[in-house]
Formats: structure tokens, C-alpha cells, sequence
């Protein structure tokens, strides 16, 4: 069904929401995982790309008009960007995290789940410029990317395993 709210304003609104709570779960990682400077190091850098990707997506929208942001959206983006987005809150629950394995397999499944797809059809949709295109997509793929290559650096699930998390105490 479709709202009276499902324009493409909401749309890009809730794509960069869900950029900038992965960039929040991934600065989260970088401070439990700092420990281990290599591992913060990593969820640091993810965080900036989802910083980079939130201003990729502003960009996008600032180049449309008022009638173009006001028209109905594809609802069926929308409803995987409002469900994504209601996911998020659950899974990125960082006193969740036990182990380094725990936060991969989390980015893993953020990386891979919906979000993504609003991404690319956003980026497709409204992006003219071929060249342009190409190169915020290649922003995207080299983030998903460099999650895969953690892994096959040194990082397998064995040692994924037994480093843990540090949460600070609150006083």
C-alpha cells in the first residue's frame, strides 16, 4: 500500500539514515576493537565510507528539483528501506558483539542486505551521468570489497573468533 509519504524525498532520507546508522555501528566497532590496531583501523575506514556514501546520496538529491522530490516513490524500495532500516536498531546492537566474528558477520549481513539494493536503484535512477554512475557505484563495490578482503587477510573466522570485544564500563 502505498503512503502519502512514499515520495522520493522519503526515499533518499531513509537510504542516507541507513548510511549514517552502519557509519555509527562501524565508528561503535572501531572503539570496542581499538584494542587490536589493525581491526580498529579497519572499522574506521568502513566508517568513513559510509560517511562518503551519505554525501554521495545528498549530493544526488540536491541536484533534483522540488517536483522531482515530491513525486511518488517506488514503493517497493521504500518498504525495503523502512524494513532495513527497523532492522537496524536490533542487529546493531553493539553490547551484542562478543567477538570480532560477531561484528563481521553483522557487517556481512549489512553489507549484502537491502540497503545496498535502495543504493544501486537510487544511484541508477537518478544519477545522469554515466561516468558519475560508475564511479558512486565503484565507491560501493570497493567497500563491500574491502569487508570481503578482510577476511582473506589474516582475518579468518578462526581468528575472528578469539579476538574479543572490549565494551567500556559506564560509571
Amino acid at each position: 500500500m502505498t503512503r502519502s509519504d512514499d515520495t522520493i524525498s522519503e526515499l533518499f532520507t531513509l537510504a542516507i539514515e541507513a548510511e549514517k546508522a552502519a557509519m555509527n555501528f562501524y565508528s561503535d566497532l572501531s572503539l570496542i576493537f581499538s584494542h587490536v590496531p589493525q581491526v580498529g583501523l579497519f572499522w574506521e575506514k568502513m566508517a568513513k565510507d559510509e560517511v562518503i556514501h551519505a554525501r554521495e546520496l545528498e549530493d544526488i538529491r540536491s541536484m533534483l528539483t522540488y517536483q522531482q522530490l515530491t513525486m511518488p516513490s517506488n514503493s517497493s524500495l521504500i518498504t525495503k528501506a523502512r524494513r532495513e532500516l527497523g532492522r537496524f536498531s536490533a542487529k546493531f546492537d553493539i553490547k551484542s558483539i562478543k567477538t570480532l566474528d560477531d561484528a563481521y558477520d553483522i557487517a556481512y549481513e549489512l553489507e549484502y542486505s537491502e540497503v545496498n539494493t535502495v543504493f544501486q536503484a537510487i544511484v541508477s535512477e537518478f544519477v545522469s551521468s554515466d561516468i558519475r554512475s560508475k564511479f558512486v557505484l565503484s565507491l560501493l563495490r570497493e567497500h563491500v570489497s574491502r569487508l570481503e578482503d578482510f577476511s582473506r587477510t589474516g582475518f579468518n573466522p578462526d581468528n575472528r573468533e578469539n579476538i574479543r570485544a572490549r565494551h567500556r564500563q559506564h560509571t
